[in-house]
């Protein structure tokens, strides 16, 4: 990991001795006014790690989807019915 890393918020991450911190997009924090420079001088953080799938996880997710769509077709009903029944995260 290089000196600082992206996030999914607005929050920058930053290591340092081993401690995690979080600096907050806030341009009165000095944290973040040392990012700010550090970017303008050319620093390039670190992008944000995307997550590893877990295989269970998606294997779980292929046999409910599989399964709603049995229901939704054996019961017959209207995509605006399973809507209502099943909606989607």
């Amino acid at each position: 990991m290089g000196e600082y890393k992206l996030t999914e918020g607005t929050s920058i991450m930053r290591v340092v001795d081993g401690v995690i911190m979080a600096i907050p997009s806030d341009p009165n924090n000095l944290e973040r006014r040392e990012y700010d420079e550090w970017v303008a001088r050319g620093g390039i953080p670190d992008p944000i790690e995307e997550p590893t799938p877990d295989p269970e996880e998606e294997a779980r997710e292929v046999l409910r989807v599989s399964a709603m769509e049995k229901i939704i077709t054996n019961a017959g009903l209207s995509e605006e019915e399973a809507a209502v029944i099943f909606p989607r995260p």
